[in-house]
């Protein structure tokens, strides 16, 4: 059955690329047509505008019988003149009806495009949706078997196959929160008005134990300014509780975290410092993509699937703030969220 199932597979893909390579093969030939087109109305455009001047401007060319003298004939700087102003028209015309054309036609490109990307989106909600429930009757069902197993292998097996299940529900989890941020337009999310230092302040208090397990120091430096955002509690939690936990997780054993509070440009600023692994300089701009992870092994080994960064990111933006880190590979990381102060 493995054998038949492979051939249909790859016949399936195949065709896709087939038609992925006709269509981009089509859509070349539309543009060099369309191309071409401009390229004959405009030339042909010129040459009948420029040659109208031409004639009006030899028309009057005579022998003066009185004068016994030609009409002065028309000098190289005026025809070349007339040259660049019918190009200059005829082009601007041109450019305008092409920009026009293109709009449409990126238009029409980019229609499948977005069904695509929207179709996407629906599937991973739908299936972040459909899993949850077996996820946690399979829970439930192996946390029953471990209650009674007597058998060390067995038990070694069920929790085994519990950290996959919690991996699992933390991943679902994740792709539920990026569908919800993604989701644009629509009903704006709930927010208040949060004193900024006792709500990371609740943050750094619940990973203590967590920094504790990783033998991280976890540090919150007191600020005595009142520092007030308006936001969504829920999503600020979530974005400095992976903050956080990132630069515990992936820190040196007996390291250091630190968060400090503080005013920047008129935001509020929120800076996480860790002496943790580090990020190489050429890996620092794909941080924030979905599923991207630096060390594969390290980050299944830690629970990550390269989600955490891609969340904050979401949250931040959907805050009205923002999200920068600068890192040093083997000597730590340096991360900043901003968010707009609340306005009297």
């Amino acid at each position: 059955m493995l054998n038949e199932s492979k051939p249909s597979g790859a016949k399936v893909t195949a065709s896709f690329e087939e038609r992925l390579g006709a269509t981009r093969f089509w859509l070349t030939m539309l543009y060099v047509v369309i191309l071409a087109a401009i390229l004959i109305v405009s030339s042909a455009v010129t040459r009948g505008v420029f040659n109208e001047q031409l004639n009006n401007r030899f028309h009057g060319l005579r022998f003066d019988l009185e004068r016994s003298e030609l009409v002065p004939v028309p000098t190289a700087a005026e025809v070349r003149a007339d040259l660049i102003q019918t190009l200059i028209v005829v082009n601007s015309i041109l450019l305008i009806i092409a920009g026009i054309v293109s709009y449409l036609v990126a238009g029409a490109t980019i229609k499948p495009i977005r069904a695509a990307y929207t179709a996407q989106k629906k599937f991973l909600s739908d299936a972040s949706h459909e899993l949850r429930t077996p996820l946690a009757i399979l829970k439930t069902d192996f946390e029953n078997e471990l209650l009674v197993a007597t058998d060390t292998d067995v038990k070694a097996r069920l929790n085994s196959h519990l950290e996959e299940i919690e991996r699992m529900r933390h991943l679902v989890a994740d792709l539920l929160l990026l569908s919800k941020l993604d989701e644009r337009g629509t009903a704006p999310r709930p927010v208040t008005t949060l004193n900024l230092a006792d709500t990371v302040s609740s943050a750094v208090d619940r990973l203590k134990s967590l920094a504790a397990n990783h033998h991280v120091t976890l540090h919150l430096t007191p600020t005595p300014n009142l520092i007030e955002v308006v936001a969504n509690k829920d999503l600020l939690d979530v974005a400095l509780s992976n903050i956080i936990s990132n630069s515990i997780v992936y820190n040196q054993d007996h390291g250091s975290v630190d968060v400090t509070l503080g005013l920047e440009n008129n935001q509020a600023s929120i800076t996480i410092i860790d002496t943790g692994i580090g990020i190489a300089a050429e890996n620092l701009e794909r941080i924030f993509d979905r599923f991207w992870r630096v060390e594969q092994s390290r980050s299944r080994a830690t629970g990550g699937s390269g989600l955490g960064l891609a969340i904050v990111q979401s949250i931040m933006t959907d805050l009205g703030g923002s999200v920068t880190m600068n890192s040093t590979e083997g000597q730590g990381t340096t991360t900043m969220l901003k968010l707009p102060l609340k306005t009297t």
